[in-house]
């Protein structure tokens, strides 16, 4: 008994350790980006906006960026950690529906990791679109250009933008976060790249 709560102590002080080593490392980005800020003599409206995307990324997942530690896993392990996190939701795309197993994780793959604070813009009426968006947490609304009129709400599972594969041409809708939101990025570059390796079932999709 003494051993195990030694050892359950020796576990706790640990946890302790890491998570205060991990807060001191999150400080120190912060102290760092506010000093950056000021030297540079950002806006005080955007100061706000980046310390807020600072304090969410700590409270989403302790600071860690997701982007730059999936960037560093191999293409098989970075697979495997997307498909746990948003495969379910990528799984009933209708778009996807037709492309087998193979092509499939290559797509997952390829996906990557983008939070928006509130009232960002996600993309804009009559640019140029490069992405498809899929929401893991959070809302998108999509509107007209000077966001007057609302078309839909959309919601965790939900995806926009697809028509960037088909044609390319300007966007016909604006999207900006409801709160702060969750999504992952599919880039037609990344989609000619699985294309190339199975173009059978990418031309499915094109159909």
């Amino acid at each position: 008994g003494c051993q195990l709560l030694m050892a359950l102590i020796g576990s706790i002080a640990s946890l302790m350790g890491s998570f205060n080593r991990e807060k001191r490392e999150h400080s120190a980005k912060t102290d760092e980006m506010r000093r950056l800020m000021k030297f540079k003599n950002i806006k005080r409206g955007t100061r706000t906006k980046i310390m807020q995307y600072y304090d969410y990324m700590w409270a989403r997942c302790g600071g860690v960026n997701e982007a730059e530690v999936l960037s560093s896993l191999s293409p098989s392990l970075r697979e495997s950690v997307t498909e746990h996190v948003i495969g379910a939701a990528v799984a009933k795309i209708t778009f996807f529906v037709q492309v087998r197993k193979e092509a499939m994780g290559m797509i997952v793959g390829a996906l990557q990791p983008r939070i928006f604070l509130n009232n960002d813009a996600v993309v804009n009426c009559d640019e140029y679109g490069k992405e498809m968006y899929i929401i893991e947490r959070g809302k998108i609304a999509i509107t007209n250009k000077d966001r007057s009129i609302q078309f839909v709400e959309l919601k965790d599972g939900d995806y926009f933008g697809e028509s960037v594969f088909l044609k390319v041409g300007r966007r016909t809708a604006s999207a900006f976060s409801v709160g702060y939101c969750d999504t992952y990025f599919l880039t037609t570059d990344k989609f000619n790249d699985v294309a190339l390796s199975y173009p059978e079932d990418c031309s499915l999709i094109l159909e």
